[in-house]
């Protein structure tokens, strides 16, 4: 898939590059993204004036449970909302559509593939939300941008009675 939806655990929401780097150090870390991508959004390759977004790449340890901050990719507003399709449907119908849309057309899938993509994402979204989560930032990533290390935490707890909000 060109193009997926990434539901972040619960426990770990607020918890990215975005909200706990100062402004300087992200938009650092954004101006670089942006310029090795050449301002284009990797999944569609559209090369939009404004709206480009710094989109973090986090990998899942399910045993452990442990989110690695292993880069970052550089998205258009569009395919952003269908990567946090939670977002998108928190923000209303029309978003939730239009991401939607975007999931089958980047992928060229069915909007019943869609829904099967979205099921088992959402059900992966659950599993991982009931569970205590570190954080972590991958070591080549960390040495390029030393500012991460505030990623690296200690556990950070499940609210399993907040679980279905993003349902």
């Amino acid at each position: 898939m060109r193009l997926s939806p990434e539901l972040v655990p619960r426990p770990l929401w607020w918890r990215s590059a975005y909200r706990l780097l100062a402004r300087r150090e992200w938009e650092a870390i954004r101006r670089d993204v942006l310029d090795e991508a050449g301002s284009a959004c990797v999944a569609c390759g559209e090369k939009p004036e404004k709206g480009l977004t710094c989109h973090e790449q986090w990998r899942y340890d399910d045993d452990d449970h442990v989110a690695t901050l292993v880069g970052f990719e550089c998205v258009c507003g569009r395919c952003s909302l269908a990567h946090h399709i939670g977002l998108a449907s928190a923000i209303g119908p029309e978003a939730e559509s239009g991401a939607r849309e975007r999931l089958a057309v980047i992928n060229g899938i069915s909007e019943v593939e869609v829904d099967r993509l979205l099921k088992d994402a959402f059900a992966v979204w659950r599993r991982r939300s009931m569970a205590d989560w570190g954080q972590r930032v991958h070591p080549d990533l960390a040495s390029r941008y030393p500012a991460l290390a505030v990623l690296d935490s200690a556990v950070t707890e499940a609210r399993p009675e907040q679980v279905d909000e993003a349902e």
